[in-house]
């Protein structure tokens, strides 16, 4: 230990010397000597706490993200390449245009069961266990994954075995064996989770809240034991859904690390050689119709909290500009903030009526969204909670936010966005997102000064013209019989009662 101190000794000094010299000093006291004679105490203090804290200044941020290299594959894919030396690690990623939502709800199973089936399935020349094997030895990370019209997939390895592991992953997404005990693990534990799935009432509340605004929507479904029949299952239903999404055509690639892009193009080149090109275009998935007509649903559980979501069409996608950069806003004042939202702020701590609370305004790129707001509450508080989170949406439409709120919502987007950017990787995910959505290679930069354009008056143009209390679909779980007051009082319609089945 005394050698460990003895070393760093000469850096904690210049440390401290550091941290005093920026934080200022404060003048003598009116004790100092002033007849020559040495001072028994210091002339100057230190600053300390918040008065070090406030003479602390630091220059303007600037989000300077690290050059991304863009190449073709002689696949056709693009690619995407951040090198990074800092260490000898690499990570490559790919992202497929493809997902349940390219399909009907009778290939649900099929097309949620490919993609883990990648990872646990096996491969042409591999079984599953001895796939297993490998990525266990060699300590590889890999993960495959699939959204509503997205799959991706990423490996990451030392430098030194990131050939071995590519070539691996490279096989398992283009030759998967589908193994079929495997298949049957994968629907066991699909089965098991949708039973439990009314175990959890904010769970079951979200994929109720979703079919509600979406309907028969692929945003709207909800996985049931009738889509995961062994007839669901086949191989050559599984196969069909990865031929159509597992091509090249659909395929973005990323990689980041300890390699140059000429070194990552030549790996993926030769990994990927000779992979067939997409039968057919994926098309579009449907355009969703979402709910903007008022209605009250509610679902009888004997519990002692009650979890409520309200909520109806957002009206914004990311590709409305001016409108997409105000509605960030003015979902972080609502609730999109966390404990410094007006509605956290409000129900819980003014009111004491919920631990939490929020909102959610999704903005996909090619079509629109939803707004909603959320909280669970004590059974005998349901309409005062649900009346209160009324009342602050519609709040921000009636008054102008003040400059200075606007300011710190502004602020905390723009100063959190940099954590999307951690690492190398993350950047790299980002800017393949963001080209898969065509919104540009400038989008990052774009994106922080847009955010910092946003003014009060545009926060509550994008309130009055995109929320509508008044229309919002309520929906309500927990004991109707210890409700504080009739559901119908909030004036949005006739509640209807829900089945644990409906």
């Amino acid at each position: 230990m005394r050698g460990l101190v003895g070393r760093s000794a000469p850096a904690l000094v210049a440390l401290a010397l550091t941290f005093t010299a920026a934080c200022g000093t404060t003048p003598a006291g009116p004790g100092a000597p002033d007849d020559g004679r040495p001072p028994t105490r210091p002339a100057t203090r230190p600053l300390i706490g918040r008065a070090a804290i406030d003479r602390i200044s630091f220059p303007p941020l600037r989000f300077n993200p690290p050059p991304t290299e863009r190449r073709t594959l002689a696949s056709g894919a693009p690619v995407l390449v951040v090198e990074d030396r800092t260490l000898p690690l690499v990570e490559v990623m790919v992202r497929f245009k493809g997902g349940p939502s390219y399909f009907g709800r009778e290939r649900l199973g099929a097309a949620s069961a490919a993609s883990a089936l990648l990872r646990s399935g096996g491969t042409r020349s591999l079984p599953a266990d001895s796939v297993d094997a490998l990525i266990d030895f060699h300590a590889w990370r890999m993960g495959f994954g699939v959204g509503g019209t997205t799959s991706f997939a990423t490996v990451g390895a030392l430098r030194r075995d990131v050939a071995g592991a590519v070539h691996l992953w490279a096989e398992m997404l283009r030759e998967p064996r589908f193994d079929r005990e495997r298949v049957e693990v994968w629907r066991g534990r699909e089965l098991e989770s949708v039973q439990r799935r009314r175990d959890d009432p904010n769970f079951d509340a979200v994929t109720r809240f979703n079919r509600l605004l979406y309907g028969d929507h692929p945003v709207g479904w909800v996985m049931e034991p009738a889509d995961l029949e062994p007839a669901d299952l086949t191989r050559e239903r599984l196969s069909a859904v990865h031929a159509a999404v597992y091509c090249p055509g659909n395929a973005t690639f990323g990689v980041a690390g300890d390699i140059s892009a000429d070194s990552a193009v030549a790996l993926l080149d030769e990994a990927f050689a000779g992979w067939a090109p997409c039968a057919a275009p994926l098309g579009e998935p449907p355009t969703p119709d979402v709910r903007s007509t008022p209605g009250v649903f509610v679902l009888h559980r004997p519990l002692s909290q009650t979890t409520i979501y309200m909520g109806h069409g957002g009206g914004v996608s990311r590709a409305d500009g001016d409108d997409y950069f105000a509605s960030r806003i003015a979902n972080s004042i609502l609730g999109g903030s966390g404990l410094s939202s007006r509605l956290v702020r409000t129900v819980r701590t003014e009111l004491g009526l919920a631990y939490g609370a929020g909102t959610v305004w999704t903005t996909p790129r090619d079509h629109e969204g939803a707004f909603a707001a959320f909280t669970q509450t004590r059974a005998d508080a349901t309409v005062a909670a649900a009346r209160t989170v009324l009342g602050v949406v519609d709040g921000l439409r009636d008054a102008r936010p003040g400059d200075a709120e606007v300011r710190r919502a502004i602020d905390e987007i723009a100063n959190g966005f940099v954590f999307n950017f951690s690492s190398s990787a993350r950047v790299v995910a980002r800017r393949m997102l963001y080209e898969a959505e065509g919104l540009g290679p400038d989008w990052l930069e774009r994106y922080v000064e847009g955010i910092q354009r946003v003014n009060a008056r545009d926060v509550q143009r994008v309130a009055r013209t995109h929320i509508h209390p008044s229309r919002m679909t309520l929906l309500v779980i927990g004991d109707t019989t210890a409700f504080d007051a009739p559901l119908r009082s909030l004036g949005l319609g006739e509640p209807v009662l829900l089945s644990d089945d409906g």
